[in-house]
């Protein structure tokens, strides 16, 4: 889950909201609870392939288990 969350937050809209290619690699590299929970939140995106509903729920999934 946490690498799918990176990778929605690698492809944001604004190029702003993307993290550096040095963020990503210590995002993926740190393992610790506490550096997984200050990852932000990916915005939903522009253009969805799925329902809002299916975007909600991977939403759901990926806050869930940053606090879990």
């Amino acid at each position: 889950m946490r690498s799918i969350h990176i990778g929605v937050l690698c492809i944001q809209e604004n190029v702003e909201d993307r993290p550096t290619m040095s963020s990503v690699v210590l995002m993926l590299n740190n393992h610790s609870l506490t550096a997984y929970s200050t990852i932000q939140s990916p915005s939903q995106p522009v253009f969805f392939a799925g329902s809002i509903t299916g975007w909600s729920m991977v939403r759901e999934e990926l806050e869930s288990s940053i606090f879990s």
